[in-house]
């Protein structure tokens, strides 16, 4: 069972956006927001606020080059540069598919190989693909 929600600012356009995923071999009968096990941090301007309510066991994938020792000290951390792959191979700047892929290497309940069938249906063509493998590959500890 899979629940997602999203939140939005009012001037959601220009303003970071906060999106969870609750899942769950069990019904999921509430939009309750516990400490998260997983959290990935798409702009690093976010990163105090996106780990003030994590448990010592979270794991936070960053998209960025480094990370600070505050937040290595907080939850299990890694990092990619998601932007500058999506540049690459999207020429946009969509980090969303090489966070997918980083998610994929450290959170091993589904394979790589059926995350990139889901991007093709999704999201047509190689370059997401492409930007997946790379941030499977990319993706650094601490």
């Amino acid at each position: 069972n899979v629940q997602d929600f999203t939140l939005h600012p009012a001037e959601w356009r220009t303003q970071p956006t906060v999106a969870y995923v609750k899942a769950s071999k069990d019904t999921i009968t509430s939009r309750d927001l516990p400490a998260p096990d997983f959290l990935l941090v798409f702009d690093t301007e976010l990163a105090a606020s996106a780990i003030a309510d994590a448990k010592d066991e979270t794991i936070a994938i960053f998209n960025c080059e480094k990370l600070t020792q505050a937040i290595k000290k907080k939850v299990k951390s890694y990092h990619l540069p998601a932007t500058d792959i999506a540049l690459a191979n999207l020429k946009s700047a969509y980090p969303n598919t090489a966070m997918l892929g980083a998610l994929c290497k450290i959170f091993n309940k589904f394979t790589l190989r059926s995350i990139k069938h889901a991007a093709e249906i999704e999201l047509p063509g190689t370059e997401n693909a492409a930007a997946i493998d790379e941030g499977f590959r990319s993706v650094k500890r601490g």
